[in-house]
């Protein structure tokens, strides 16, 4: 590690660095461990992205300087760069869900949710966003919630799946 000895951040934000460092810690310092540090700290937040003070400490803590930190954040769709909403919507984008009529899907989600994809609910419940191919063809059309994958998707089944969710953030 290539912690400066007198870090502003740090002092700024002792428990974000430290969470930080021992992510780091953990991957090692080298610039190949970039993404699962990344991925590693983003799954840490509480919601599920980076925000920019744990970007600066990450390129503070690996010696890699800020800009190719943010640039691998904003490349890999895996990555937040912007707060997501308690339940992650990623609706597939592969040739086999889009075969199997995925449109329906996601115009399903997007009445369920009241929000167009890309986008989060106002109460910062639900964010809705494509993704890539995640493999799941055998029961397309799939998404993945909350990096769970479901499949076999239907407008009806859409609709008992965003009201679970809505009852179990009720329940808490």
């Amino acid at each position: 590690m290539t912690k400066p000895l007198n870090s502003k951040l740090e002092e700024q934000y002792p428990e974000l660095y430290a969470q930080v460092g021992e992510i780091v810690s953990k991957w090692g310092a080298s610039r190949d461990n970039l993404i699962a540090v990344l991925l590693d700290v983003q799954s840490k937040s509480e919601r599920n992205y980076l925000s920019k003070e744990a970007m600066l400490a990450v390129s503070e803590i690996m010696g890699i300087i800020v800009q190719d930190v943010y640039e691998v954040a904003t490349f890999y769709h895996a990555i937040s760069t912007k707060p997501r909403g308690r339940f992650l919507v990623q609706l597939c984008q592969g040739t086999s869900c889009t075969v199997n009529k995925v449109v329906n899907v996601k115009d399903a989600l997007e009445a369920e949710l009241g929000i167009k994809i890309g986008n989060s609910t106002p109460d910062e419940l639900f964010t809705f966003e494509y993704t890539p191919c995640f493999g799941a063809c055998d029961v397309s059309p799939a998404m993945r919630l909350n990096g769970k994958v479901v499949g076999n998707l239907t407008p009806e089944t859409i609709k008992q799946i965003i009201g679970e969710c809505r009852e179990a953030a009720k329940n808490e």
